[in-house]
């Protein structure tokens, strides 16, 4: 959040009139495993060294969809989330860098205060102190 916040005030600060489009994402762009292996790591946690074969998980997730639907539950795993989760979102911040914006905030250290402030918010816990 930090980083959004900085990139829209210094696209205030030197706006012109007309219409500009930017896109924001944080640098390096990571992906999902590496993503889900730094929160393992801020929780002071092991990541599972197995996963489900995303061609597995589909077929298994479409039939679950129907049965949540006909028992009237919402499981965590469904079908779209599957979906969502491995679909390619890369996207390009090059014009606003090109322009001289850094991030203030490393991602290591926005993932870890986001880590933090889920723990602290939705479980009245802190991180590890080894993360």
């Amino acid at each position: 959040m930090e980083n959004l916040l900085a990139a829209t005030f210094f696209l205030v600060e030197r706006m012109d009139r007309g219409l500009q489009t930017y896109i924001y994402v944080d640098a390096p762009v990571l992906t999902t495993k590496k993503l889900v292996t730094r929160i393992y790591k801020f929780l002071g946690k092991t990541p599972p060294s197995w996963h489900v074969p995303l061609g597995l998980a589909r077929p298994v997730a479409r039939v679950s969809d129907v049965a949540a639907d006909l028992i009237d539950v919402d499981f965590p795993i469904t079908a779209a989330r599957i979906e969502k989760f491995n679909r390619s979102t890369n996207f390009d911040a090059s014009k606003i860098r090109g322009e001289g914006f850094e991030q203030p905030v490393s991602n290591e250290e926005a993932l870890q205060k986001t880590v933090a402030w889920h723990l602290r918010h939705e479980y009245g816990a802190r991180l590890p102190n080894d993360a």
